[in-house]
């Protein structure tokens, strides 16, 4: 049996308040891809999804960071958000993200830099059709 397999590097919009243009984005990339075809499809790159601070709900982001919730954080990820309430991310796995957001770091890599809020930006996604023996 043939197993077919799709790998999609992409690169959506930037900066926050684009939820919609990345999106639309994604859509366009995963029809063109054809990936409901596939068997396996692996979706990774910089994605650009932020974090939706008025979805933070213990505090402020930076709050959230230092006493390692990463719930909070998660609630507030777009990612999180459209793959609960889009049609296009539905059959898509997305790994819980249990660290720190690696957006954007000052150069050394431990503080981040004050002028844009933390995210995790670079992901990867998966699907895999189960009936594959």
């Amino acid at each position: 049996f043939a197993t077919t397999c799709t790998a999609i590097n992409a690169h959506l919009p930037a900066h926050e308040g684009k939820f919609h243009e990345r999106m639309d984005a994604l859509e366009e990339i995963l029809k063109k891809a054809k990936v409901l075809r596939s068997d396996i499809a692996v979706l990774a790159g910089d994605l650009n999804w932020r974090l939706d601070t008025d979805h933070v709900w213990d505090g402020s982001v930076e709050h959230c960071i230092r006493e390692g919730d990463w719930r909070s954080l998660r609630e507030a990820d777009e990612l999180v958000r459209a793959h609960e309430k889009h049609g296009v991310l539905s059959d898509w796995t997305v790994p819980v993200c249990e660290f720190p957001p690696t957006f954007k770091l000052k150069p050394g890599g431990i503080e981040y830099d004050p002028k844009r809020l933390p995210a995790w930006c670079d992901r990867v996604l998966f699907r895999a059709d189960t009936t594959i023996r």
